[in-house]
C-alpha cells in the first residue's frame, strides 16, 4: 500500500470561539487534482486514532482530500470532555467549516466509524438544511453500536463503582476518571496489528462525561437512522462480527432499508480498518457511494 508523503501531511491547531483550546486536525492533499476530486471528513470512534493513518493510506483516500481531527477528551485536543452533545455537534460543524473555506468549492463526504459515525447523524439532523451551502453531497457510516458495550476485563465491584460515577456525572457533571481498561480483543478485532497498537496507545475514554455523551448519541442517532435511512444522502455498512452491534436494531434496519442505503458484510469485527478483506470492501462501497451522489454534482470552475 502506497502512503501519503510528508509533504503532502499537514497539521492545523483549529482556533474556535467556542472551545479554549484548538481542535487538533490532520488533512492529507492528493497529488493530482481534477473535476471529480472530493473532500472526505472522517469521524473516528471512541477512544483514540489509532487507525487514522490505516485510513489515510489507502488509496481511494489518496486521489482526494483526506480530513481527520480528534474529539475533546481524546488524544492532543485539550478540551475537557462534555455530556452535552452538541460540544461534540460544534465541533464537527467547526471542521466542516475550516474544510469548506480552506477548500472552497469542493463536495463534502461525511464518514464515520463507530461513535464517530453516531455524532455525524447528528450533526446532519441539526445542519442538514445547510448542507448545500457547505457543499455536503453525502454521509457514509458504519458500525454503530446501539449502547455502550463494555469490551474490557472488569469486575463486579469496578462494575458498580462505575455505576454510582455515571449516576453522579448525569446528576451534578462531576467528572470521574478511570485507569485505561484491559480490552478484551477478540470482541474488537484478532487482528494483531490493532493489538500492538492498543498497547502502544491503549484507549483513554473512562472519563464519565464522555460516556454519558457516548450513550446519549448512540440511543439518538438510531432513531434518526431508523427514520431516514432511505432518504438518498445516507449509506450504513454493517460487518457480521462486531460483537458491539445490537442485532435487533440491525435486522430492523435490513428490514426497512433498500439496497442504495444499506449493506452487510457477514464477516469482519467492529474496527474494519485492521481487516484487509473487510476494509476493501468497506472502502470500494464507499467510492460506489461517492460516484453516485456525484452524479447530482455540477462542478463549479476550480
Amino acid at each position: 500500500m502506497n502512503k501519503f508523503k510528508p509533504s503532502q501531511i499537514f497539521y492545523v491547531q483549529l482556533q474556535t470561539k467556542k472551545f479554549i483550546n484548538p481542535i487538533p486536525v490532520v488533512y492529507c492533499v492528493p497529488e493530482i487534482i481534477n473535476e471529480y476530486t472530493v473532500i472526505y471528513i472522517f469521524n473516528c470512534g471512541l477512544g483514540s486514532t489509532n487507525a487514522w493513518n490505516l485510513y489515510m493510506n489507502y488509496p481511494l483516500f489518496q486521489k482526494n482530500y483526506f480530513v481527520i481531527y480528534e474529539k475533546q477528551g481524546h488524544g492532543l485536543n485539550r478540551n475537557k470532555p462534555s455530556q452535552y452533545l452538541k460540544k461534540y455537534i460544534y465541533e464537527l460543524d467547526a471542521v466542516v467549516q475550516w474544510a469548506k473555506n480552506f477548500f472552497p468549492n469542493y463536495p463534502i463526504f461525511l464518514l464515520g466509524e463507530s461513535w464517530g459515525g453516531s455524532i455525524n447523524c447528528l450533526y446532519y439532523k441539526k445542519y442538514h438544511d445547510f448542507f448545500p451551502q457547505n457543499h455536503i453531497k453525502g454521509m457514509f457510516v458504519w458500525n454503530i453500536p446501539n449502547k455502550p458495550v463494555d469490551v474490557s476485563n472488569k469486575s463486579l465491584w469496578q462494575i458498580i463503582q462505575i455505576g454510582w460515577r455515571l449516576i453522579l456525572t448525569l446528576l451534578f457533571n462531576l467528572s470521574f476518571k478511570d485507569p485505561s481498561p484491559a480490552f478484551v480483543q477478540d470482541k474488537l478485532s484478532q487482528n494483531t496489528l490493532l493489538i500492538r497498537a492498543q498497547k502502544m496507545a491503549p484507549l483513554s475514554h473512562q472519563n464519565t462525561r464522555l460516556l454519558l455523551a457516548v450513550w446519549r448519541s448512540l440511543k439518538k442517532s438510531w432513531k434518526f437512522l431508523t427514520k431516514n435511512i432511505n432518504n438518498g444522502d445516507i449509506f450504513y455498512l454493517q460487518s457480521g462480527q462486531d460483537a458491539m452491534a445490537d442485532w435487533k436494531k440491525i435486522n430492523k434496519l435490513k428490514q426497512i432499508a433498500t439496497i442504495k442505503s444499506f449493506k452487510f458484510i457477514p464477516t469482519g469485527y467492529h474496527v474494519l480498518s485492521f481487516e484487509p478483506k473487510e476494509a476493501n470492501i468497506l472502502y470500494e462501497t464507499i467510492a460506489i457511494f461517492t460516484k453516485t451522489k456525484q452524479e447530482d454534482i455540477n462542478y463549479l470552475s476550480r
